[in-house]
């Protein structure tokens, strides 16, 4: 759905179905290149392009058909994690991969795979190869993350891939080759993992529940998020005592540091641009979900 800056609804793009311009799933990776909005649609995992001028479909794109002529994608789960847009409009794929012979309760390393994807679709060569996550497996599809270590990564308007570690602020910095540039550290104190800990942070009931089985780190991720604004600076939201809130660091691309605030968990940032911070809340009320804006204010 399509809205003016004050929320006034202009119009759907696209429709339900497997057809051109169709969404068959939810939603995910919406990115802006140019005058061109792309929105990937998972599960027959294809990217939609729209004209933002026009709002009309121009494009749908067949993501990594060709995945079996890559030896480790021929062996990686087939659905995709992720979907970055490059300024030549070609595409980042991320898959994953992990052990399939697991039980109940395993702690599973997830690795991921960055490949490069051409205009077309087509998957033309292996970018990163990383250790992504740890995973609490529970039934076939409901894994727990919540407590453990992810690598965030995103990319810049240059195609620069930056990576940050979760149990101590690193960021790395890569070329649009996937080579290894150069990193930035800030030095910052861990906290306790426990139940206490996990039911201040505001997990469900089933979660709390859940975790005395699970074989747990002894500390909370230092890195939860990191998100990238229209004049690339990197914004990294950190653990900090009081587990209602996160500490974002807003930060340059080199690691300067640009301004550091505490914001609520419960109003998750989505996405920051033109000065202004995105937020999706629910509403106590109605318990619909909304987005909210922010105007941003550096001192």
């Amino acid at each position: 759905n399509v809205f003016d800056s004050d929320g006034t609804f202009i119009k759907r793009l696209g429709g339900e179905g497997r057809g051109p311009g169709e969404f068959s799933s939810y939603v995910r990776d919406v990115q802006i290149r140019g005058d061109y909005l792309y929105a990937f649609d998972p599960d027959p995992r294809r990217i939609h392009i729209f004209d933002v001028n026009t709002l009309v479909g121009m494009n749908t794109v067949i993501l990594g058909d060709n995945r079996t002529d890559f030896q480790d994608l021929a062996k990686a789960y087939p659905w995709i994690a992720g979907v970055f847009v490059r300024s030549d409009s070609t595409y980042i794929v991320k898959y994953v991969n992990h052990t399939r012979d697991v039980k109940h309760w395993d702690n599973v390393e997830t690795t991921g795979l960055l490949y490069h994807v051409d205009e077309s679709g087509s998957i033309t060569k292996e970018l990163l190869t990383y250790m992504s996550e740890i995973r609490t497996v529970n039934g076939l599809i409901i894994n727990y993350e919540q407590f453990f270590s992810k690598k965030h990564v995103i990319m810049s308007e240059d195609n620069r891939i930056y990576m940050a570690e979760p149990d101590y602020f690193l960021v790395k910095q890569f070329n649009d080759a996937g080579e290894y540039e150069q990193s930035f550290y800030y030095p910052l104190v861990t906290h306790p993992l426990s139940e206490d800990t996990a039911i201040k942070s505001g997990f469900h009931e089933r979660i709390i529940e859940d975790m005395h089985n699970m074989d747990l780190p002894e500390f909370w991720p230092v890195v939860t998020d990191m998100l990238i604004d229209d004049q690339d600076q990197l914004w990294v939201a950190t653990t900090v005592e009081n587990l209602s809130i996160y500490e974002w660091w807003v930060v340059e691309t080199l690691g300067e540091l640009v301004a550091r605030f505490d914001w609520p968990r419960n109003k998750p940032i989505e996405y920051i641009a033109n000065g202004n911070i995105f937020t999706k809340e629910t509403d106590d009320e109605s318990g619909l979900q909304q987005i909210v804006r922010y105007r941003i204010k550096v001192e």
